[in-house]
């Protein structure tokens, strides 16, 4: 399974995406093999795709508009499968589907980047 996994931003700056991919280890581990380079949604930026294993991987996507509001979702995948999905929006973290006793990743990951987060639901 192969992901995008961008930092970009809009020409005037008032849009950006970044994605971030990391490992799940005893320290998570953000990864950094890319198979191929991709076209950027917006201009200013890169983007990489990366190819996934068997283990178990976060993924979390963001998008700051033209308000400076930020939405997002983070997903867990395992096996190459979609474990766990939240949404984040309004500084809350709000569960959609998926297996909650992998919570404690999406836990460890908010805390070691330094997402906020006001409430976990």
């Amino acid at each position: 399974m192969e992901l995008l996994v961008e930092n970009c931003n809009s020409r005037t700056g008032k849009h950006r995406v970044r994605t971030i991919l990391v490992k799940v280890a005893d320290p998570i581990v953000e990864v950094k093999n890319s198979t191929s380079r991709c076209e950027p949604i917006y201009k200013v930026g890169e983007c990489h795709k990366v190819k996934i294993g068997k283990e178990t991987y976060i993924f979390a996507r963001f998008v700051r508009n033209i308000h400076g509001k930020v939405r997002g979702k983070i997903i867990v995948y395992s096996n190459e499968n979609e474990a766990l999905v939240f949404s984040y929006r309004k500084l809350k973290l709000k569960y959609v589907k998926g297996e909650k006793r992998m919570i404690e990743y999406v836990k460890k990951f908010v805390e070691q980047y330094k997402i906020p987060v006001k409430k976990i639901n």
